[in-house]
């Protein structure tokens, strides 16, 4: 098949779960035979507004195309202005390239950049077009439902969404800023990229009492942008849904048609191992991920301050919080790659994650059960449905906050057998996770898409 791939562009410009799994999946659908091709939304220029795809490399057998002047991208920053978001364009440069390239399907990762007319063009071609679930733009401006509290949105409140995405969005001249070839270039060098990062930091967000001014006109705007994304969505022929949580959400704000793919990386591999948790005077907890609060991070740091005593939390990952406020017995080991994971993981008894948001997956989890350890999430992560197999349980799905997750942790530290019962069922069974296996599952779904009239 001749498939196009839909992201915001590639390491280092880009990283992240979504940016991972995507890059991974090209490569080993390229390895399986097929024609991989990427477009992502690039530079936007100020005195020249065409939209045009242009050729922009080739990385490993993949050709890599720019879509020159895309619609803005806000990240997780929200829209401040919701009408330069659906600005209209033709069809013709998109139905061209499409043509021109024989297209059979396009995976999407992600709506933004994109033009509602990319998706009309992929109709009248009869090309189909498959989303995969990471996050939940499009039907939430701010990507993960919680609001500027940082308090989770079980509902959509278009007034509520005015306030978060006014209060926080980045002003069009930023989004320009990051989505130049300059800044893209900048991202291959480390210092360079932080000095730019806080030049360009946006202070909003995260505050209880704030005030924003805003017309019965900004209200319409953002109901016509959340119109705008439900066509787009409505274009897609099927969805595939990372987790059973992602779906959930979708499905309670569109009708769509699709099925629930558990997604995986190429780093991904068999490295179960069965684990001694006998031996330490302290349980030693693994959290690996920001300290934002949206993580669950500071629920865990007031869980962490009543079993002082009894257990270590060790943290990898981006601190964004002062370190005199974080207690004693949380250790912080500083960010993590790839490579370090296996020294990590035979370090701990069990991994956290105590998110309190509705995350649609969590490599945290997969990788941990990679390497044998067990797991304790909560209800809101999507890479829960993998705690558990044909022979039991791998690991304690808690409820979103203190009480649960101190719960579950503190079943652990009174019995340490748990974490051996976890384990041994972790260790039994085929390991079925590795990208290749993903990639040819992705692709049989793919080719029945294609078959369907």
């Amino acid at each position: 098949m001749n498939i196009l791939h839909y992201n915001l562009g590639l390491p280092p410009y880009r990283s992240g779960g979504m940016t991972k799994y995507s890059v991974d999946l090209m490569k080993v659908e390229e390895s399986m035979g097929n024609d991989i091709s990427l477009l992502f939304p690039g530079h936007m220029k100020i005195l020249d507004s065409k939209v045009r795809i242009r050729k922009y490399d080739i990385i490993d057998k993949i050709v890599v195309y720019e879509l020159e002047n895309p619609l803005p991208v806000p990240l997780m920053k929200g829209i401040y202005n919701p009408i330069k978001f659906m600005k209209k364009t033709s069809t013709d440069e998109f139905i061209n390239f499409l043509k021109n390239k024989a297209i059979d399907v396009v995976h999407i990762h992600t709506i933004m950049g994109l033009y509602i007319e990319f998706l009309e063009a992929c109709k009248l071609l009869d090309i189909k077009v498959v989303f995969t679930t990471h996050d939940y733009y499009g039907l939430c401006p701010k990507v993960n439902f919680l609001d500027y509290t940082g308090c989770i949105c079980k509902k959509r409140d278009i007034n509520k969404c005015v306030i978060c995405n006014k209060y926080s969005a980045d002003s069009i001249l930023k989004i320009y800023l990051k989505q130049s070839r300059t800044y893209r270039k900048l991202r291959e060098y480390t210092k360079i990229v932080k000095l730019a990062k806080r030049i360009l930091k946006n202070n909003g967000g995260g505050k209880k009492n704030i005030t924003v001014n805003y017309s019965e006109e900004d209200k319409s705007n953002f109901e016509k942008l959340i119109k705008y994304y439900e066509d787009m969505f409505n274009l897609i022929d099927t969805f595939f849904f990372n987790s059973d949580i992602s779906e959930k959400i979708f499905r309670k704000y569109l009708k769509v048609s699709g099925e629930i793919i558990p997604i995986t990386h190429n780093l991904i591999k068999d490295n179960r191992t069965i684990k001694n948790f006998l031996k330490k005077e302290k349980l030693i907890i693994g959290y690996l991920g920001s300290t934002e609060q949206y993580k669950g991070f500071e629920i865990l740091k007031e869980v962490a301050k009543e079993i002082d005593e009894n257990c270590d939390i060790e943290v990898y990952g981006k601190i964004t919080i002062r370190e005199k406020f974080i207690p004693k017995n949380i250790k912080l080991k500083g960010e993590y790659n790839y490579s370090m994971l296996k020294d990590i993981f035979n370090r701990v008894d069990v991994v956290i994650m105590p998110s309190i948001w509705y995350e649609t997956y969590g490599f945290v989890i997969l990788e941990a059960l990679s390497y044998g350890v067990p797991v304790i999430t909560t209800s809101l992560v999507g890479g829960k449905m993998l705690l558990k197999n044909e022979y039991g349980d791998l690991g304690i799905v808690s409820e979103p906050n203190k009480e649960g997750i101190m719960k579950a942790i503190l079943k652990i530290v009174n019995n340490r057998e748990i974490l051996k019962y976890f384990n041994n069922n972790i260790n039994k069974g085929e390991f079925d996770h590795t990208m290749n296996e993903h990639g040819k599952f992705v692709l049989e779904c793919m080719l029945r898409q294609k078959e369907v009239k």
